[in-house]
């Protein structure tokens, strides 16, 4: 049988160390098995299981949560050759607590300041305090976000609501223990939102929300409103419906490639559509259709000015 010597770290005690089998039934001398440490604990706790052959290099062996005063943990590992002196110890890694965990993106907009803001929010959970929320687009890092109620964390956007923007922004969260969370992407169109409302797939528009981009910079189904949505009163209700896949560029002789589709402020936004209807009015039973085939509209040219 090999030599062996228990350490343990923290204030607690080993208390037991045999060797049992597969079914974690105490084994004789000279039988396989493998061996198993058992030692006093805190329920609600973590601990952390070490063996070594030299007291210099350690191998970890399992990390566990206690749920009594005592637990144990079996080493599975093969048998060492023969002579080998093995060696245990046991750390106290702390109290037990829940994981980072982080929600999706929302994106949405305040356009009562004196700029346009986009505002990107998140929720958090966990046992250790958050050290940082960091939001990014494309990749480079737009700044800080702060907390608010409940959790969530939000970083504003100043842009310039006269212009359509592509956006693919992402965020990175770290708590105070070092353990980092990345959310998924979200894609979409920064416009005005009193203009560019995007549809669900039933058609239904999506007030209050961002016109979805892909991956490949094509857009989800949206409405446009040249003159912004507004009351029968105050504006005609012309507007152009868009099916899913029209993608923007600035030149009008073709669509991009997806790979030259950036993240950039489009001055002259040139939309390539094969799917379209106009309405010309807030009501139109017979609106003007285009379908099957590529065409493009320069949105700046139908929008008013002012």
């Amino acid at each position: 049988m090999p030599g062996l010597l228990l350490a343990a770290g923290g204030e607690f005690e080993i208390i037991q160390l045999e060797k049992v089998n597969p079914s974690g039934d105490p084994v004789g001398p000279g039988e396989e098995g493998n061996w198993r440490v058992t030692w006093g604990s805190e329920a609600d706790m973590e601990y952390r299981v070490w063996r070594s052959t030299d007291l210099i290099e350690w191998f970890e062996v399992a990390t566990v949560e206690s749920t009594t005063t005592e637990t144990r943990v079996t080493d599975f590992a093969d048998p060492p050759p023969p002579g080998t002196r093995l060696f245990w110890k046991v750390e106290l890694l702390g109290p037990t607590g829940e994981p980072l965990d982080v929600s999706d993106i929302v994106a949405s907009y305040d356009l009562n300041g004196a700029t346009s803001s986009a505002l990107f929010s998140l929720a958090t959970s966990g046992s250790s305090p958050i050290g940082s929320v960091i939001f990014y687009d494309n990749g480079i890092a737009l700044g800080s976000a702060t907390l608010g109620l409940g959790n969530v964390w939000t970083f504003a956007l100043d842009w310039d609501s006269s212009t359509a923007e592509p956006r693919s922004v992402h965020a990175k969260v770290m708590n105070e223990e070092g353990e980092m969370v990345s959310t998924a992407t979200v894609r979409f169109l920064l416009a005005d939102p009193t203009k560019y409302v995007p549809l669900d797939e039933d058609g239904v528009p999506l007030y209050g929300e961002f016109v979805s981009v892909d991956v490949n910079g094509d857009l989800g189904a949206f409405w446009y409103f040249p003159e912004g949505i507004g009351d029968e009163g105050d504006t005609t209700g012309a507007h152009f419906e868009f099916a899913a896949g029209a993608r923007f560029s600035t030149a009008s002789a073709s669509p991009p490639p997806a790979e030259e589709v950036e993240d950039s402020p489009l001055d002259n936004p040139i939309l390539h559509f094969s799917n379209a209807k106009f309405y010309r009015g807030h009501v139109d039973e017979s609106p003007l259709s285009v379908a099957g085939t590529s065409a493009s509209i320069s949105l700046a040219e139908v929008t008013p000015a002012g």
